[in-house]
């Protein structure tokens, strides 16, 4: 029987704990890691917090959300149609139903939710109250 120091052990431990140990402990891979995605926003700035906010979230995610393109809305369903943008959270889903029925409808632009269902525009505010 061959006996091995136990300096050798020692040192054969820590290097394998050293190069495997950490594998459990590290947090899981994200499902945005190494994905870059482009936002496409409207042009008007009262709408941008919704962008940020969907940003902010899918940066915790992991993806690298590159500068958002802005636009119109019929651009913006365009380009999303086009591959130009990944994601949009400026839609209205009554409002602007024509330009995604004539940017390819489901059959190019995969809607997954409404921000804010059943409106017809966005926020309007009582300028007099």
């Amino acid at each position: 029987m061959v006996k091995i120091p136990k300096q050798l052990i020692s040192i054969l431990l820590f290097a394998s704990f050293s190069l495997f140990g950490n594998a459990a402990t590290d947090a899981p891979l994200q499902p945005g890691s190494g994905v870059s995605i482009t936002p496409v926003f409207s042009s008007l700035p009262e709408e941008h917090f919704r962008g940020e906010i969907a940003i902010a979230g899918l940066q915790e995610l992991g993806y690298d959300v590159l500068p958002a393109k802005q636009t119109g809305y019929a651009t913006m369903l365009l380009a999303l149609a086009y591959g130009d943008a990944d994601f949009s959270v400026h839609m209205w889903d009554v409002l602007h139903d024509e330009f995604y029925q004539k940017a390819g409808g489901v059959k190019a632009i995969l809607k997954t939710g409404n921000i804010i269902p059943g409106l017809k525009q966005g926020y309007l505010i009582d300028k007099n109250r």
